[in-house]
């Protein structure tokens, strides 16, 4: 059996325009907030064209190295142990 891990480029076209047009309303409001700063304003453009990136698959992946892990599974009862 093999565990597979879920990317973003795993989800159809449609989910991910969903998904990313739901964030960009949700930014935008904030961007309305009038007490926002400048900097945060900035950040927020910022997290926008992340969102434009994810949403047309153009984010930069990084290089992972596979991990493989040794496991075992003993089954063993102690003498100490009342068994019945």
């Amino acid at each position: 059996m093999s565990i597979r891990t879920l990317s973003y480029r795993d989800l159809t076209q449609e989910q991910r325009r969903r998904g990313a047009q739901n964030m960009r309303t949700r930014l935008l409001g904030a961007i309305s907030f009038p007490f926002i700063t400048p900097a945060q304003k900035a950040e927020i453009y910022k997290k926008i064209d992340h969102i434009d990136k994810w949403e047309k698959l153009q984010l930069e992946e990084p290089k992972r190295e596979p991990q493989h892990h040794d496991v075992s599974l003993d089954e063993s009862v102690s003498l100490k142990e009342n068994v019945s």
